[in-house]
């Protein structure tokens, strides 16, 4: 039992410290790698819905180029981008913040990344130059489609600075109307979120063999609190298993410092007796510590209040042998390790 405890608050350990490490990465070097992952992309060709160096498009290559340079997930559409972004000044623009055109009527309809100096990296579609290419707002095209800068970079929480916001209400407008502090912006940010999943369980493994394993369903309802930066959660999970002959009730604390990622850990309840797959031996389940596990999700698709995501989870829960004592290696592996793979229906509240 020691070495199983020992063995999870390791694992704690070390998802903790991936999760975060990026958190600690300046904003200065997070806009240089920025920079650097956008030229990587020149001479890229332009494709409509593209996210690869085999072509993209300009929506595309801003939420590409940014999310595997520093990891942060942007929206996926020009519209969805500009309703995203804080609009700054002209004079507070840095590398890595955005750059908006009306291409398109009086519609904003093109993005691309600014690099400093007046110039900026995008994927175009037509003209004598397509697909990726650097290109100068001092261009006589690119100045009268100009539409104005945005950031998704948080200021500093003691600045008295203020930020200009355009009416997002009406694109026909060219006047700028509001005064909006980040302060005042961050209250826009959705309270709580609601989401419920339904998921297949499986695993590769067996006591005397690597086979594919369907090893039941689960249905999971969990919380998120987004006013505090590591977004603290709780959920629980019904989770029944037939081949193990038992159902569990998993109930557990979350924390989820990035949209894509959530870890948790907390105590399952247990009716029925477990078996261990593969074998006829009976073992027992842990209440505490119960379960510790992680999953990715991908961005949302966002109808309304809602949104859906694909998800995949890993999982680890804790089983004894009969008489109390630690399985070994390879049985606490094929009973405990699980993973659940699924759908996400996301509720937002204000």
């Amino acid at each position: 039992m020691k070495i199983k405890t020992l063995f999870l608050i390791l694992c704690i350990t070390f998802v903790t410290y991936f999760c975060f490490a990026q958190d600690v990465i300046p904003i200065e070097a997070k806009r240089n790698a920025i920079v650097e992952e956008c030229k990587k992309y020149i001479g890229t060709p332009y494709l409509y819905g593209g996210l690869t160096k085999d072509g993209i498009d300009c929506s595309g290559f801003v939420f590409t180029t940014i999310r595997d340079s520093t990891g942060i997930q942007l929206p996926r559409t020009v519209k969805a981008l500009y309703s995203f972004v804080r609009i700054i000044p002209e004079d507070k623009k840095q590398k890595g913040d955005l750059v908006f055109f009306k291409t398109v009527e009086s519609r904003i309809s093109h993005v691309g990344v600014y690099i400093g100096n007046n110039q900026f990296i995008h994927s175009v579609s037509d003209g004598p130059n397509t697909g990726v290419i650097v290109s100068s707002l001092k261009e006589n095209y690119w100045k009268t489609k100009y539409a104005g800068a945005g950031t998704y970079f948080p200021v500093e929480l003691n600045t008295s600075e203020s930020y200009i916001a355009s009416d997002k209400k009406s694109e026909n407008t060219e006047n700028i109307e509001n005064t909006v502090s980040y302060t005042e912006s961050k209250k826009k940010t959705n309270t709580f979120n609601l989401d419920a999943s339904i998921f297949m369980n499986w695993n590769l493994f067996t006591t005397d063999q690597f086979l594919f394993n369907i090893r039941g369903v689960t249905l999971q309802v969990h919380g998120v609190y987004n006013k505090w930066k590591l977004h603290p959660g709780f959920g629980i999970d019904f989770k029944y298993e037939p081949k193990m002959n038992i159902f569990q009730i998993p109930m557990y604390f979350s924390l989820s410092p990035k949209d894509f990622l959530r870890i948790y850990a907390g105590t399952v309840f247990t009716f029925g007796k477990p078996v261990l797959i593969g074998s006829e031996q009976e073992i027992r389940s842990s209440i505490f510590p119960g379960i510790l596990g992680v999953s990715w999700q991908t961005p949302a698709i966002k109808i309304g209040k809602t949104g859906l995501r694909f998800v995949q989870d890993i999982s680890y829960t804790i089983f004894n042998k009969e008489n109390n004592s630690a399985l070994n290696f390879v049985d606490s592996i094929v009973a405990g390790l699980v993973f659940q793979s699924g759908l996400r229906l996301d509720i937002y509240f204000n």
